[in-house]
């Protein structure tokens, strides 16, 4: 598929076919729901990654990953749909942790909406000790998931300084890894209330917005 897809680049369809095959076709080759779980995986990081940064208007491609979410890991025709939802759920509560309230993860995505997008843009103070840049450094080059800041040496820096760095890692994570608008993330939990971004629902939703607003199949 990434052979194929490096020869033609810039055709929407020929994406949308290969990842058809490995969330459809080569994920049923196999009756064990993790190795059926990497192959749909897979699929997603191929549309939602190369795929878009190759076609970033294709209205195409954002409605296949739609289509994705909400019928190969949301729905039930697949016998291990249970196990991707479990892997979905495990992965994005790393990102985002746990739901605040009633709010859901309005204020954790607000807070990643305003982090900077490289270190060097933190407050003066927090990079005045050379071992703590280096260290928040390496955890950002990594996209190191914001529980990690929960570990030492972060343990014993103030709760603002920590919620701070867990702000730059989450907005590193959701933009460079996942591809995905924290601004358009907080809009939509803004206007449809606490969406639960654990599921597959809310990120089907989110693609179809997305290919909404590009309009285009260019």
């Amino acid at each position: 598929a990434n052979w194929i897809t490096k020869l033609q680049p810039y055709f929407p369809r020929v994406w949308n076919f290969q990842a058809w095959m490995l969330a459809f076709d080569m994920a049923l080759d196999s009756r064990n729901p993790e190795q059926r779980w990497i192959w749909v995986r897979e699929a997603v990081d191929l549309l939602r990654g190369p795929a878009l940064r190759a076609n970033p208007p294709s209205g195409e491609i954002h409605d296949q990953l739609s289509y994705l979410f909400w019928f190969k890991i949301g729905e039930f025709q697949d016998e291990a749909a249970i196990y991707y939802q479990a892997r979905l759920c495990e992965r994005w509560r790393q990102i985002l942790g746990d739901p605040r309230g009633q709010t859901g993860y309005l204020e954790t995505l607000r807070d990643a909406a305003a982090a900077p997008t490289d270190p060097s843009q933190l407050p003066a103070q927090m990079l005045e000790d050379p071992a703590l840049g280096q260290l928040i450094e390496t955890v950002w080059a990594q996209s190191a998931p914001p529980a990690a800041v929960s570990n030492p040496p972060f343990a014993g820096l103030s709760a603002s300084w920590r919620e701070s760095i867990e702000a730059l890692l989450r907005r590193r994570i959701l933009e460079h890894d996942m591809n995905m608008s924290v601004d358009l993330m907080v809009r939509i939990s803004e206007e449809l209330g606490a969406v639960d971004w654990r599921t597959p629902a809310a990120h089907a939703v989110y693609w179809g917005i997305q290919g909404a607003l590009r309009g285009t199949d260019a």
